[in-house]
């Protein structure tokens, strides 16, 4: 239970943060050299409005449209490629419907007209090569309405950094550094967390090739319809740390979960309380599940299940991936959180 003791001594220094399916989207972010620059802008524009189905194929999606000088997008030409196109079906069909949607709402930033063409990549795997520990930014307010995140569900989205920290330390009984450490700017991390009113939950996120940073996109409003007067309802802290900690999770190596409690499940699902216990081979051990309610109403508490395994694997891709020491900061589990821009 010592790591259990760990993640309190934790949390308890911690006041707040610093500055979010299983698919990834590889934006294509470095020009060709045929590539104008009106591409570019045009791809960016799109990609800002694209919320992703979920998709377990990779592949690519050509764009040609037309572009007007108000910067709004017409007659958009799709064409996929690669083993999405190949497969077709409701992957290809969901890809060209989203995609659609994203250019109606997208304006591009120039004066410029005409005919504009990019092109999306899309990769299903979650396994990003990565130098830990991961940098991680995190927000205050909503990308799309600027809404100052409440406090208490800024707190849900720093449990899930502190709870893998903990567990992937505590299972290596301290022999592996913290994986996962905050800075203070979009522009130092590794992985940018963006929080939206409006956006499918266990989601895409996009890696900006030139860069590498990955930018996780998670939804911390949910639509409730005609139930109440307002159409969307902020999400529940635990529901948030779910989603934080399945996004994290696929940043250190793991792969999905079929298992609808796990904590790489791409959905909601009964919440659980982990703890580690010695096992009865030499050299392994048992994780321990208590059931602790659920989120299919909004008043649900705890974690989801995680393996001896998954904690195994995400072990081994923190050691080798360790990057030199000088990236971690000098206090990595003091988090503060920034002033509201």
């Amino acid at each position: 239970m010592r790591w259990l003791e760990v993640a309190a001594m934790m949390m308890s220094f911690v006041r707040s943060l610093l500055l979010f399916s299983g698919l990834m989207v590889y934006s294509a972010s470095v020009g060709t050299a045929a590539e104008l620059p009106t591409g570019r802008l045009a791809r960016e524009a799109v990609q800002a409005q694209w919320k992703l189905p979920r998709l377990k194929t990779d592949g690519t999606v050509t764009v040609k449209a037309k572009l007007l000088s108000d910067g709004h997008l017409i007659d958009p030409q799709l064409t996929l490629g690669g083993p999405l196109a190949i497969e077709g079906g409701e992957a290809a069909e969901l890809t060209r419907r989203s995609l659609e949607e994203a250019i109606r709402r997208a304006v591009v930033d120039t004066a410029s007209r005409g005919p504009v063409e990019f092109t999306l990549q899309i990769r299903s795997s979650g396994r990003v090569p990565g130098c830990f520990p991961l940098r991680v930014a995190l927000p205050v307010a909503l990308k799309d309405t600027q809404e100052t995140i409440p406090e208490v569900l800024f707190k849900g989205l720093e449990q899930g950094l502190i709870k893998w920290n903990a567990m992937v330390v505590g299972y290596a009984e301290g022999k592996l550094p913290e994986p996962l450490v905050v800075v203070p700017s979009p522009e130092q991390a590794d992985v940018v967390v963006e929080a939206f009113e409006d956006y499918p939950d266990y989601s895409s996120y996009f890696i900006d090739e030139r860069s590498g940073r990955v930018v996780v996109r998670m939804p911390f409003k949910r639509d409730v319809g005609a139930w109440v007067t307002q159409g969307f309802r902020w999400w529940h802290p635990e529901q948030i740390t779910q989603q934080t900690m399945f996004q994290l999770g696929r940043q250190m190596g793991l792969g999905l979960s079929e298992n609808n409690t796990n904590v790489l499940y791409p959905d909601q699902s009964l919440t659980i309380v982990t703890s580690p216990q010695k096992g009865l081979g030499v050299g392994t051990r048992n994780v321990q599940t208590i059931i602790d309610g659920n989120l299919v109403n909004e008043y649900g508490g705890g974690d989801r299940t995680i393996t001896s395994f998954q904690l195994e694997d995400a072990g081994d891709f923190v050691r080798t991936r360790r990057c030199a020491a000088e990236r971690a900061p000098a206090s990595p589990n003091v988090i503060n959180r920034p002033e509201t821009p």
